[in-house]
């Protein structure tokens, strides 16, 4: 049931990196984050590099509409552009330097976030990638996690719970309009889960 773990709990929607929130763009779909779960999170750093002019460039049409959805759901109070150490960081250096890039910026911002987001909370988090940099963070991390109520998915995964929920009619239907917003779509399908401090992992190729 959209917005509602499997124990009951709320979903707060998590984009990893600008990949997700670009191609629902593209397919004009962005609206399937915010019907699943009644609360999306963007972190800092990623809403930098989705709403980078470069997206603009080569993509008007996609990047008018995620400005478009990004400004009502900070309007209406269902999406947040939450800070965090990495993002400021980076925001500062895109001051200085409009076209910087740093490697990865979104995955470290969703990490810090999901690290200080899950301290005492009681919700479900559903983290959304397309990177598997977030992964490695979490394998590669030293920090004693409390207790998580977190899933990490891939974007194909997060279009698959829609399927089952009723709110698209296909999956496939969908990655057809990405793909033809000029985007190359990874041909896989990923599950991840984040389950008291340990990662698994099941990849199906």
């Amino acid at each position: 049931m959209p917005g509602s773990a499997r124990d009951g709990m709320k979903v707060d929607v998590i984009s990893a990196d600008a990949s997700p929130l670009s191609s629902l763009a593209k397919a004009a779909h962005l609206d399937l984050l915010q019907r699943f779960s009644g609360h999306v999170v963007v972190p800092d750093a990623v809403h930098l590099e989705a709403t980078h002019p470069a997206f603009e460039r080569a993509f008007p049409a996609a990047a008018g509409r995620l400005a478009a959805w990004i400004e009502k759901g900070r309007q209406e109070g269902w999406l947040e552009v939450a800070e965090t150490p990495a993002g400021r960081d980076f925001a500062a250096l895109r001051r200085v330097s409009p076209e910087a890039r740093v490697k990865n910026i979104g995955e470290l911002a969703t990490f810090q976030y999901i690290q200080h987001y899950v301290e005492g909370t009681e919700r479900h988090a559903m983290v959304i990638y397309d990177n598997g940099s977030l992964m490695r963070m979490f394998k590669q991390s030293k920090v004693d996690m409390p207790d998580m109520n977190v899933t990490i998915e891939t974007t194909l995964s997060f279009l698959e719970d829609c399927e089952r929920c009723g709110l698209i009619e296909s999956r496939e239907g969908v990655v057809e309009c990405i793909k033809a917003g000029e985007r190359s779509f990874p041909e896989h399908k990923a599950a991840h889960a984040v389950r008291k401090g340990r990662v698994s992992h099941d990849l199906e190729r």
